[in-house]
């Protein structure tokens, strides 16, 4: 049952068309829907459904809900980790197709892994990407050195300030980068460390 009660908080404007043209849209749902169809069913009832609004540029907008009632599912479209079943869903104007680089997902939940320091918990996206160690190094010490994190002994136990640093697309100019955090109350299992 999808629950009915959902609110974004954001700012208001007194004159739209100035809005329109000092900040740009990053982030668009327009008439979006989402239902999750169980195996082998065509059919299923929407877990949200007429989703319609913009973020633009600068603005920090809040989700909320009761919990199950499609902020998360929302957050995965906007990043691109899922398709909307129905409507669009736009980033930086172009619409979302696939993972979308320019947007970065952050779970309540850090899933930091603990085998490896801090620094390389940072350089993990880049180095996926196979972005050179010293190019890692430097870009990971210097977010590190953003979130006031480069002197302080940090433990995985009260890591989500690393977790943060470690949020940004890469590769992804500071000014463009956009980011969606997720904020939910399911514990999510810790990561593996591999044998």
């Amino acid at each position: 049952m999808a629950v009915k009660e959902m609110y974004a908080v954001t700012p208001q404007w007194n004159n739209q068309a100035l809005r329109e043209e000092l900040e740009p849209t990053e982030i668009e749902f327009r008439n979006v829907g989402k239902c999750f169809p169980a195996k082998g069913k065509a059919d299923a009832p929407f877990a949200i459904r007429e989703v319609n609004f913009k973020i633009r540029r600068g603005e920090v907008v809040s989700i909320i809900g009761p919990s199950g009632c499609g902020k998360s599912t929302i957050l995965n479209m906007g990043s691109g980790l899922y398709r909307p079943s129905e409507g669009e869903v736009f980033v930086g104007g172009e619409p979302v197709t696939g993972p979308v680089p320019q947007v970065a997902f952050m779970l309540q939940k850090d899933l930091l892994m603990p085998w490896r320091s801090i620094r390389r918990n940072v350089e993990l996206g880049l180095e996926i990407q196979g972005v050179p160690a010293a190019t890692r190094q430097k870009v990971a010490l210097d977010l590190l050195d953003r979130c006031h994190l480069n002197a302080t002994p940090i433990t995985t136990r009260s890591s989500s300030p690393v977790a943060c640093a470690s949020a940004p697309p890469w590769p992804a100019p500071w000014p463009s980068t956009r980011r969606c955090c997720s904020s939910t109350s399911r514990s999510r299992p810790s990561m593996p460390r591999p044998r």
